[in-house]
């Protein structure tokens, strides 16, 4: 099995990226909201500790990315690609996003298999 992670810099894309992965037979995931360590972090201070600190620093006015995350059996993963493509396009052009699998060995909870 593998992990497929997915790092979108245009989040609004998220919503057409689930509809191409179910129709390609690729059903579950979770989607987190993201945001880039370099380019979107501006700190207005350095107490980073504080709730203060962190609506400050979501409020930027820059959209938030969006991290799929679907796990998946080998076989699938070159159909979930498909299934970006589709939807983004060439994720090698700059500012796109990203997209990556892991292994994973050990599951607990995975039913839909």
């Amino acid at each position: 099995m593998k992990a497929l992670f997915i790092i979108l810099n245009d989040g609004s894309k998220i919503q057409a990226i689930a509809e191409s992965l179910t129709r390609h037979g690729i059903h579950g995931g979770t989607v987190m909201d993201g945001q880039g360590l370099h380019e979107d972090f501006d700190f207005l201070g350095d107490d980073t500790t504080s709730t203060t600190s962190l609506l400050r620093m979501l409020s930027h006015g820059k959209p938030l990315k969006k991290i799929l995350i679907c796990v998946m059996q080998d076989d699938k993963v070159p159909a979930a690609c498909d299934a970006v493509n589709e939807v983004v396009g060439d994720l090698n052009k700059e500012r796109t996003g990203v997209l990556f699998t892991v292994p994973v060995e050990d599951t607990e909870g995975l039913t839909f298999f």
